[in-house]
């Protein structure tokens, strides 16, 4: 018991709070430094988002604390320290509602890196002609790209897709998230496989980021290591990651296994491939796809026209804002999206990330693309803050009353008269005048 009450008081003591945020400042300081050569992205996975890491210092390995750990740790001993063990009275009521405010805050925190999920979603918008996309950006384009969508699609995530190429109709669609294969092939292939399917999914080669090059293409940088097998005359290069993760272009080497013949087919996946890989498996074609992540909105819209303007002689965006249409169980509503006002509906936010396509003329038809988010926690922050300030408002009016009142007892002239109290005294039965018993 005495050991419990030692760990508890060091957990919830200022001094291991100090720690905390001593290594949470030097964490700050590194994972910026190593930004910067290894992008946003791999750094947050890295400091921001585990539990321990090794940070090397040249050659020398140095073990550290993550920031998710050093997280959990200090809203530990803010609970501990700031709540729990605090004295309850109404001179630290304040400070006991502003630390249920930080609490508020580093719980949000929690609850967005486990159950929030974010991507994009990109726009052409309905007031541009198909004679006009094809004179500026496609001739042979058959029809308009996507103007409206109830779907949007990570900015890291991959998932491999598979179902019966059908013309019309319904299918069903398989998909194997790349975060079941990406860990688990470096110890070799990853095979998945499913009752329905005439054939398994034998993954023996993954690439984060990957370029599409000609068998016969043999650029100076590239080493055979980094490429994969030659499929139909082409082949996977292994590239470095992208100082912004967004930018990189997944590739997937696998062998298609069937089930009834044992046929071996070696099929390679690019991110940005169109068609995708086709399949005679089971007696049906079959359609493989290596696509980001997507996740369905419980509600369509589309891009009726987007607005972009610059600053004068330059091409910077001084105005960018989409004209929508969100369309749910039948029902159409107009909305307005621009930079500082985001759209809400049901626990989804929409918000004007960017637009394109780059370098070309603003009188041009720009697709728009949103950000799109779920976050659990959305408002939680600014709950948060809101219940600090009040905490922290309480907390100084009542230091502030009792300088003031120390103030003028202080103020008051040597000698002048207090004004007589007259309260009932018990001693006697009787009325006694500027006294009061005790």
């Amino acid at each position: 018991m005495a050991f419990l009450k030692k760990l508890l008081a060091f957990l919830s003591s200022f001094g291991f709070a100090a720690i905390l945020l001593v290594f949470l400042t030097l964490l700050t300081f590194l994972g910026t430094l190593e930004q910067v050569e290894h992008g946003l992205f791999e750094t947050q996975k890295k400091y921001f988002e585990s539990m321990f890491l090794v940070h090397w210092q040249g050659s020398i390995p140095i073990p550290l604390p993550g920031v998710y750990l050093l997280l959990s740790l200090l809203l530990l001993n803010l609970t501990c320290g700031g709540i729990v063990r605090m004295r309850k009275d109404l001179a630290r009521a304040g400070i006991l509602v502003a630390h249920l405010g930080i609490v508020l805050m580093l719980v949000a925190g929690f609850v967005k890196y486990r159950y929030s999920v974010e991507g994009s979603l990109k726009l052409w918008p309905r007031d541009m002609s198909l004679a006009d996309y094809q004179l500026r950006y496609d001739p042979k384009a058959s029809a308009l790209p996507s103007t409206s969508g109830d779907q949007f699609q990570s900015y890291f995530d991959w998932e491999l897709s598979i179902r019966e190429a059908v013309a019309t109709g319904r299918t069903t669609e398989y998909v194997v998230p790349h975060t079941q294969w990406a860990d688990a092939i470096e110890k070799g292939p990853v095979t998945f496989t499913h009752d329905l399917l005439p054939f398994d999914v034998v993954v023996s080669r993954w690439m984060k980021n990957s370029l599409v090059l000609s068998d016969q293409a043999h650029p100076p940088m590239m080493r055979p290591e980094d490429t994969g097998p030659s499929v139909d005359g082409y082949l996977l290069w292994q590239r470095p990651l992208e100082p912004e993760a967004e930018g990189n272009v997944a590739g997937l080497v696998a062998t298609l296994r069937e089930k009834a013949t044992g046929r071996l087919t070696t099929a390679q996946f690019w991110g940005l491939e169109f068609g995708g890989f086709t399949i005679e498996a089971g007696g049906k074609t079959w359609l493989l796809h290596l696509q980001r992540k997507r996740w369905k909105l419980p509600f369509a819209i589309a891009l009726d026209k987007f607005t972009f303007e610059t600053h004068p002689g330059i091409t910077t965006a001084a105005v960018f804002l989409s004209d929508v249409t969100k369309t749910e169980d039948g029902a159409q509503q107009k909305s307005k999206i621009t930079m500082n006002e985001p759209m809400r509906q049901k626990g989804f936010t929409l918000f004007q990330s960017s637009y394109g396509p780059p370098n070309v003329p603003v009188n041009w038809p720009h697709y728009s693309i949103f950000a799109v988010v779920s976050n659990p926690s959305d408002q939680w922050p600014k709950y948060s803050c809101f219940i600090i300030a009040a905490g922290l408002l309480f907390h100084f009016s009542m230091k502030l009353t009792k300088y003031v009142r120390s103030e003028n007892r202080l103020a008051r002239p040597a000698g002048a008269p207090v004004a007589p109290r007259t309260a009932v005294a018990a001693t006697d039965g009787a009325l006694a005048t500027g006294s009061k018993k005790r």
